[in-house]
């Protein structure tokens, strides 16, 4: 919690590079985390630190008129919104889409959720989710690479991590550029597919 003044004044500074004239910036507040069964540690004991950031989150919102959408108190109560107690769901994405359409709803057109099929409906909006998870997945690959090592820590001198034709070039930081004109073709394809809903 000491680095609460360090996070909110870094959350101003990047939010605020990203507003202008012509944008609204939309502040999201984390949901909580969950009891995980696999995958990650159980994170829960640290739900009251999430809570102390995301009122840093609100004060600054509040203070610079950004929209905030408080995820973390609405869904306090819901439970079984992850599969590992920290990345959404097909419900959890559905009870975000729900919160958020309280507050952008002159944005959004009518959508269902599809609770046999775990998707939404229309099936324009459906086909629009799984295009996000497909840039989500992307960017997650971009932003988070397996082999970060390779890349920038303490392998990158290894023969496996230069071209086997000329050792001077590292072939990991080119390839993996290679992610974002696919991310960026995703966006432009959100962009049209959100535009005919």
């Amino acid at each position: 919690r000491e680095a609460i003044p360090e996070f909110r004044q870094a959350a101003v500074n990047l939010l605020g590079r990203l507003a202008g004239t012509d944008r609204r910036v939309v502040v999201l507040a984390p949901t909580r985390f969950e009891a995980a069964g696999h995958g990650p540690p159980d994170l829960t004991s640290r739900n009251g630190d999430l809570a102390s950031y995301v009122e840093a989150l609100r004060e600054a919102s509040k203070a610079r008129n950004w929209l905030f959408i408080d995820l973390h108190s609405r869904l306090r109560h819901e439970k079984e919104l992850t599969r590992d107690g920290l990345h959404w769901n097909a419900r959890g994405h559905w009870k975000v889409a729900r919160e958020l359409a309280r507050d952008l709803s002159e944005y959004m057109p009518p959508i269902k959720h599809d609770s046999q099929r775990g998707s939404v409906l229309p099936s324009a909006a459906e086909q629009l989710r799984q295009v996000i998870l497909a840039k989500n997945q992307l960017w997650f690959d971009y932003w988070r690479p397996q082999n970060w090592a390779f890349l920038a820590g303490d392998r990158t001198e290894q023969p496996s991590s230069r071209d086997h034709r000329n050792q001077k070039i590292r072939w990991f930081p080119d390839e993996l550029e290679r992610f974002v004109p696919l991310i960026e073709a995703k966006e432009r394809e959100i962009v049209g597919l959100a535009e005919k809903l």
